[in-house]
């Protein structure tokens, strides 16, 4: 299966905020993405949506994802 690497919308901070927390749960993931499950986690929504954001919406940055022709995203980090 094929994926498109595109970049996160605003609207999609939920799915990225999932998508992270889900990559945070791998035991090895602090030294991959330098934070904690629990500190993510605990991070208020405020913060996901800003992150979602691109720099024209008032994010600091572009984030992207792995997008599958049937919607899902997926990331790998091992």
């Amino acid at each position: 299966m094929g994926y498109v690497i595109r970049p996160v919308t605003a609207d999609e901070w939920k799915k990225l905020k999932e998508l992270r927390l889900a990559a945070l749960a791998d035991p090895v993931a602090r030294v991959a993405f330098n934070e904690t499950l629990e500190s993510a986690s605990g991070r208020p929504d405020a913060f996901w949506q800003q992150r979602a954001s691109s720099p024209e919406e008032g994010g600091a940055a572009l984030t992207f994802v792995g997008e599958a022709a049937d919607g899902k995203w997926n990331g790998r980090w091992r």
